[in-house]
């Protein structure tokens, strides 16, 4: 039989059955009628059909039902008995015939389920109203059936509807009573309906409900999603320096902000990002999670770029393997997709983007507006490990003034602080519990100690060093220092400590992208470099030499073993985290790699410098635990800079000038070298700030002293509480100095 055929017989059942429930709310002769004639052409098909078949077993197999269904009982029965047959009997008879539309199904079973089959899973995924529309069209259509079974089995209620019964059955178990005393088909038929009715709505329902719930909850998990926030931090990419960011921010809402910060992340390493946020304490951040390529139109329209008030787009591409201008790459592309979703706005947000590839920073330059800002990872672990060679101190204090947990630097106008028209000197000599380094004008530029006789306008920025920006704002800046002034401080150019390391050779062990920008701060000194590495270490190198040409003449290779190279005639080491190791196997190795290497340095180089670059900020606990060798994290200073950039947007040109030889310079000196012997009996730090300032015009930030952690602020006795300062001592609520205390004091470079 043809599927055609096929669907003319089945759709002629269909009208069958449909006139046969009819018939029983609405008897008419035009109907009986028809489904006689209907009746007739049935038992004709079904008596030729028997033609078709071989075996007369397999026709009644396939048969026997359709030929009870069309089989004229009423007759036989009127003429047997005398009485006429109930039409109910009849019509029970007669739906017999569905069965029959189940052996034409198995001609178009491939085709037809499989197509039922899409459009139903096609609906249930469109959404949850498609969801409850096919619900809602299973429940209607068990209403009507039953209902209409009902009927048919003579169940009545009086006043009320079999379909409302029907509808009753499907939705509440407890309408079973209703069918109590009734016929034993009623109750069979009215309790399965229950059943469905359980299986759809406690089953079904509350499928539909849970499963969308938990679709939600993992969309949430995943995060996945569109951001409302306003006025909040954008972080997009994820790397360790975001790890970083993320706790400094934490330290600065709960130190200096007066409410919780908020912090979106977008990034496709979100299980990297939600195993941090388990892992640590960050109660003072709302954080918001989102899932996807930053650098991509639809996200970026999701998370909202113009609502945010600063954005930091960080590099999630960590393989080593790949060319150096490829390894920043999503911060190129995001960098662009940034700049063009904000093309539209008045005030745009600022904008703070991680490079090293300086190739690509001259090809994206020209490209952003003004609001963007780059900052050099590599450059800025160069000028940190090279300032390591001249104090070890160097990078603590760094890390002490940039970061918000204890005193830090703090950008104030002038205005605010009711200085505007005074002379920096003036400043200086009423400053109490705050220690001022120089001034931010409002075209952008910077002066780190500026003229003494420099007046300050109203929209000018004091730099300065205080507890928090609420005590610096409270700062009384009215009666001026009055000590004696006969105290003897000698004549100090601190900078000529830097001639040390004049014509000295520094070994450096291992190749990664600090290594050019190490190489041109040598460079400043005439140093001799020898680079110890492998074959394969010296080739990585010469990829980083075309993107960042170095400048120093005299670097020699060394691709030999440690052991064989003659470190005791250097005057320093530094050790850089290898790119050859991370490229083989893991950003943990190339820290591991750095230890086994300290292992083996440490013994020869007993009176030198050692220093190590880390790179993940969770292996610091390690190093420190090796006496004598200093190291930098450099994701850790810069996220403090990064952090601070976003409070104060001149803090970034504020590190590169202080960091370089061009505004100022960080320098240490011992007490002894710039007071006279006899003036240092019970001299404070409060009277040697102030010398200090009027004879040298250098402005003393701490002091480091053996056994105790760096000390930033002295003039701010009140810190010195604390259980860690407990070797220092306190005269008239001001610092007494120790003829063996080391000066941290900022020097006007000579470049300036």
């Amino acid at each position: 039989m043809t599927p055609a055929i096929a669907g003319v017989i089945a759709f002629s059942i269909l009208v069958y059955i449909a006139l046969t429930l009819i018939s029983i709310t609405e008897a008419t002769p035009a109907y009986d009628k028809l489904l006689f004639w209907l009746n007739c052409a049935f038992i004709l098909e079904i008596f030729l059909r028997v033609f078709t078949y071989r075996k007369f077993s397999d026709y009644l197999k396939a048969h026997t039902l359709d030929a009870v269904a069309v089989f004229p009982w009423d007759s036989v029965i009127f003429y047997t008995t005398g009485h006429s047959a109930s039409s109910n009997l009849l019509v029970v008879i007669r739906l017999f015939r569905l069965f029959r539309i189940g052996s034409f199904i198995s001609l178009w079973k491939d085709s037809l389920r499989s197509r039922i089959s899409y459009t139903i899973k096609k609906q249930i995924e469109q959404s949850l109203f498609r969801q409850c529309l096919i619900l809602l069209g299973a429940i209607v259509s068990l209403t009507i059936v039953f209902g209409f079974i009902f009927r048919i089995l003579g169940y009545t209620r009086e006043g009320t509807s079999l379909f409302y019964m029907a509808f009753m059955a499907l939705l509440d178990p407890g309408t079973s009573m209703e069918v109590a005393g009734k016929s034993l088909a009623i109750q069979v038929l009215f309790n399965f309906l229950i059943m469905l009715g359980i299986v759809l709505f406690n089953g079904l329902t509350i499928g539909i409900i849970v499963t969308k719930v938990e679709s939600y909850l993992t969309m949430v998990k995943e995060g996945y999603g569109d951001v409302v926030e306003k006025n909040h931090t954008l972080i997009l990419g994820w790397n360790l320096l975001g790890q970083q960011l993320i706790e400094e921010i934490n330290d600065y809402a709960k130190h200096e902000s007066k409410g919780k910060q908020k912090v979106v992340v977008v990034t496709e390493k979100i299980d990297s990002l939600t195993r941090f946020l388990k892992a640590g304490k960050h109660k003072h951040i709302d954080l918001i999670k989102r899932k996807g390529v930053f650098y991509e139109k639809s996200t970026l329209e999701l998370v909202d770029t113009s609502q945010a008030d600063k954005i930091v787009i960080l590099n999630e591409n960590s393989d080593i393997s790949l060319p150096l201008q490829f390894r920043k790459a999503d911060v190129f592309k995001g960098c662009l997709a940034v700049n063009s979703s904000l093309s539209n706005l008045k005030n745009r947000p600022v904008c703070y983007y991680e490079t090293t590839c300086k190739a690509n920073r001259a090809r994206l330059t020209p490209h952003l507006t003004n609001n963007f800002f780059g900052f050099d990872s590599a450059q800025y672990s160069a000028l940190l490990l090279t300032a390591l060679l001249f104090h070890k101190h160097y990078y603590d204090i760094l890390i002490e003034v940039f970061g918000f947990s204890n005193d830090e630097f703090h950008f104030v106008k002038a205005s605010d602080l009711s200085v505007s028209g005074m002379t920096f000197s003036e400043i200086i000599a009423v400053s109490k519990k705050i220690t001022v380094v120089g001034i931010a004008h409002a075209d952008g530029s910077l002066k780190i100690i500026p003229s003494p006789l420099y007046r300050l306008s109203k929209d000018d920025k004091l730099i300065c060093l205080a507890e928090s920006r609420d005590s610096l704002l409270a700062e009384k800046m009215e009666q001026p220092w009055c000590g004696d002034l006969q105290k003897i401080i000698k004549n100090f150019t601190a900078s000529n400590q830097n001639i040390q390391l004049e014509q000295q050779r520094i070994a450096i062990i291992g190749v990664n992208e600090t290594l050019p920008n190490l190489l041109n701060e040598l460079s400043l000194w005439n140093t001799y470099v020898d680079i110890i590495t492998t074959p394969e270490g010296k080739k990585i190198a010469s990829g980083y030499f075309v993107d960042t040409p170095v400048k120093h003449s005299q670097v020699e290779f060394y691709t030999q073993n440690i052991a064989e190279y003659n470190l005791e005639n250097c005057f320093g080491t530094i050790i850089l985290a290898d790119d050859e190791h991370l490229q083989n196997v893991s950003l943990h190795t190339g820290d591991t790699d750095s230890l086994f290497k300290l292992f083996d340095i440490k013994a020869r180089q007993e009176n030198h410098p050692v220093i190590a670059e880390v790179i993940n900020p969770c292996e610091e606990a390690l190093f420190q635990r090796i006496e004598g060798v200093k190291y930098i994290v450099g994701t850790n200073i810069l996220a403090k800079i990064l952090n601070m950039s976003l409070v104060y947007p001149e803090t970034l040109k504020f590190f590169n000038e202080l960091i370089s030889l061009r505004g100022g310079t960080f320098n240490f000196a011992k007490l002894s070298d710039i007071v006279g012997s006899d003036a240092i009996k019970e001299l404070s730090f409060v009277d040697f700030f102030h010398h200090f300032y009027r004879k040298n015009q250098c402005v003393a930030i701490g002091v480091v002293r053996k056994g105790c952690p760096p000390l930033v602020n002295p003039l701010r006795s009140e810190q010195l509480n604390q259980l860690e300062y407990a070797n220092f001592k306190i005269r008239n609520g001001e610092l007494e100095l120790h003829p063996d205390d080391e000066i941290v004091f900022l020097e006007k470079s000579e470049a300036t």
